[in-house]
């Protein structure tokens, strides 16, 4: 009777401490870089720069957004290129700061089934009050 009881306890805590070990696995990734691009779910940037919010901006108290696109060469460690403002506003006031940040983002190990072009991100500038 004590064994069954310690076999049955064992085995519960295999299977919890399991559970546990599979829980910490998908919460270390950020939220920012799982949602990073838009368009796609399995290709992520390991490497993830905030925009810097401009100047100007800041001190006018002008919040909005800015939404690119790009592209990724395929099996290779690679930075974005050939980016293109998609929308932005207010124009004229984000463009340069979202530009810049994406363009240090870097990627490994790119998805088989996704395209590496086209990927949408959209850098926000919030002022908190």
């Amino acid at each position: 009777m004590k064994i069954i009881i310690k076999t049955g306890l064992l085995s519960a805590f295999l299977l919890l401490s399991g559970c546990q070990t599979t829980s910490e696995k998908t919460s270390s990734v950020s939220p920012v870089i799982a949602n990073a691009i838009e368009n796609r779910d399995e290709i992520k940037p390991v490497v993830h720069i905030e925009a810097m919010y401009p100047k100007d901006a800041f001190e006018q108290n002008i919040e909005g957004y800015c939404r690119v696109s790009f592209d990724i060469k395929l099996n290779e460690s690679s930075k974005p290129h050939n980016i293109e403002v998609l929308e932005c506003s207010p124009k004229g006031v984000f463009e340069q700061s979202c530009i810049n940040a994406v363009k240090k983002w870097f990627f490994i190990a790119t998805s088989e089934t996704e395209s590496p072009k086209g990927l949408i991100t959209t850098c926000k500038f919030e002022l908190s009050s």
